[in-house]
């Protein structure tokens, strides 16, 4: 079998470091910057998941992958937002739990939103439950982690994965 690819090691420490880097915002100040931080670690964790699939498999990588956001999206866990109207009417919640659900949340981070307006620091203001973003990228990166040092230690033994 031949090595496993240094890519694989850098998209884990690149999702780590976009994790610590949402940690230094965290909510509810600067909401849009750290969803757009757990997304990006999302995406380099999902990467190196499949990668480290492919390699593991003797395949190639889907270039899909690389190339659509809503792809590396497919597993992330739902995020929610409470919006509260006027006093008297109820809250609205919106959920995010699709791979197009978070493209578009991604996309509204950096440049708002269409349909709520371009000034992301509102948009963003209140309401935005992440806790479940933020522990299912934490026990994402620990998976793939371990996943690589059993492979590794595989790799020692010279014990072929089958």
């Amino acid at each position: 079998m031949k090595a496993m690819p240094d890519s694989i090691k850098a998209h884990i420490s690149n999702a780590r470091y976009y994790l610590e880097a949402a940690d230094k915002h965290p909510s509810p100040t600067k909401d849009a910057v750290h969803i757009l931080l757990l997304l990006i670690g999302w995406e380099n964790i999902t990467i190196a998941d499949e990668e480290l699939s492919a390699w593991a498999n003797e395949e190639e990588v889907d270039e899909r992958l690389y190339k659509s956001h809503a792809t590396k999206y497919k597993k992330v866990p739902k995020v929610t937002r409470i919006i509260l109207g006027p006093s008297g009417t109820p809250p609205k919640e919106v959920n995010f739990s699709s791979g197009r659900n978070f493209e578009e949340l991604r996309m509204a981070c950096q440049y708002g939103s269409n349909t709520e307006g371009k000034e992301v620091r509102e948009l963003f203001k209140k309401g935005w439950h992440l806790d479940g973003l933020r522990n299912g990228l934490i026990h994402r990166i620990e998976w793939v982690e371990m996943m690589v040092k059993i492979y590794e230690e595989l790799d020692d033994k010279n014990v072929t994965p089958s």
